[in-house]
C-alpha cells in the first residue's frame, strides 16, 4: 500500500538518490524532485507479489491437478510531478537528471526505502528499472518510470546478525552437560542455552561437545532467507532450523581459521568467500530453510569442533 505521506527513496547502485513524497517531511529532503501523483502514485511494487502457478493438465479427466504454488517477483510503476510550484526550468530539469540517475539500475540492484507509518525501521526492495523514466507535459511535468523487483517481501534495510563461538574451560575440554539425542538423531551434549535478548556478538561457554545453538527472532510477518558463515575447526556441519525440523549438511572439513559462506537463497557455498564447494552438499538429506516469522531455535550440529569454531547466521526482517 502507498502512503503519500511518506517519503520514498529511489537509490542506484552507485548511491544517487531522489526522495518521492507528498509530506513536509520529503519536500524537506535535499534530494525531493516531487511529489507522487495522488491517484496513480505507486503501482504493484507494493502489493504483494506474482503468483508462479505450479499445475498439470488430466486431459483423460477433463481437469487438471496443482503443485505448490510460489510468489514470484513483484513489478509496477512509479508516476509523479516533477517540482510543480518551481518555475525555474533549469532545477526542474536538475530534479529530471536525478531522477534518470536514481534509476539507472540495469546491470545491478538499485533500492526503492520507505518507512511505513506503524514502523519505525525502514524497509526496502532491491529494483531494476524496466521503462524510463518517460517525462511528459508543459508544466508541472509529469513522469513515470516502470521497476521490476526480484523481492518477493519487503526486507528491513539492516541486515541483523548473531554470531556463537566455542570455548575452552581451563582444563581444555568443550563445556557441555545433560546428553540427549537431537531432533536429526546426532548425540549430543548441550549446555544450559543462550541468553535472551541475545547479545550481539555472543560470546558463550554454554557450548555443546558437537551442538551449537542460537534464538533468531524474524520480526517481521513473513519467511526470509539468511545466509551463514561457518568458521573452523569444524567438520561435516550441519544447520538445523529446530522450528521447522529442517536442515542442510555438508560433507566438508573446515581447518582453524577457515571459513565458508553459505547462501541457500542462492544454493552457493563458498569457501573463503570465493571457491565453489557446492558438491559437499548432502543432497539427499538437505533442504535450504528459511527463517520463519516470529522465534527460530537454530542449531549448528558437527561431527567435531573445537575451540575457534564459529557459526554467525545473518537475516533481515522480512514483511507480506
Amino acid at each position: 500500500m502507498t502512503y503519500l505521506d511518506v517519503p520514498y527513496e529511489l537509490i542506484a547502485p552507485d548511491g544517487t538518490r531522489a526522495v518521492l513524497g507528498n509530506s513536509v517531511a520529503a519536500m524537506s529532503d535535499t534530494d525531493w524532485i516531487g511529489p507522487l501523483d495522488p491517484d496513480a502514485n505507486i503501482q504493484g511494487l507494493l502489493d504483494r507479489a506474482g503468483i508462479r502457478e505450479s499445475s498439470s493438465d488430466l486431459v483423460e479427466g477433463d481437469g487438471a491437478t496443482h503443485g505448490p504454488f510460489w510468489l514470484s517477483r513483484r513489478a509496477g510503476t512509479i508516476q509523479g510531478i516533477l517540482l510543480p510550484t518551481v518555475l525555474d526550468m533549469g532545477q526542474v530539469a536538475a530534479a529530471e537528471s536525478k531522477l534518470k540517475r536514481a534509476t539507472r539500475a540495469l546491470r545491478a540492484d538499485g533500492l526503492l526505502r520507505w518507512i511505513p507509518p506503524n514502523a519505525s525501521s525502514p524497509r526496502q526492495l532491491r529494483i531494476r528499472v524496466q521503462d524510463g523514466p518517460r517525462v511528459t507535459g508543459r508544466r508541472p511535468k509529469a513522469f513515470q518510470v516502470t521497476l521490476v523487483s526480484a523481492d518477493p517481501y519487503a526486507l528491513s534495510s539492516t541486515e541483523n546478525s548473531a554470531t556463537i563461538s566455542a570455548a575452552l574451560q581451563s582444563d581444555g575440554e568443550i563445556t557441555g552437560a545433560d546428553p540427549f539425542t537431537d531432533p536429526i538423531g546426532v548425540a549430543s551434549t548441550v549446555g544450559h542455552g543462550i541468553p535472551n535478548p541475545i547479545p550481539e556478538p555472543i560470546l558463550s561457554n554454554e557450548v555443546a561437545s558437537n551442538q551449537t545453538l542460537v534464538a533468531i527472532t524474524n520480526a517481521g510477518d513473513a519467511p526470509t532467507w539468511p545466509r551463514f558463515r561457518i568458521t573452523g575447526p569444524v567438520t561435516d556441519p550441519t544447520l538445523l532450523n529446530n522450528t521447522t525440523g529442517e536442515s542442510w549438511s555438508l560433507s566438508y572439513t573446515l581447518a582453524a581459521g577457515e571459513f565458508l559462506d553459505v547462501y541457500p537463497q542462492l544454493g552457493r557455498i563458498l569457501a573463503g568467500g570465493t571457491a565453489d564447494r557446492y558438491s559437499s552438499l548432502d543432497f539427499l538429506t538437505s533442504t535450504w530453510w528459511q527463517l520463519e516469522p516470529g522465534a527460530n531455535d537454530v542449531r549448528l550440529l558437527a561431527s567435531t569442533y573445537s575451540a575457534g569454531a564459529e557459526f554467525t547466521i545473518y537475516w533481515r526482517d522480512a514483511y507480506e
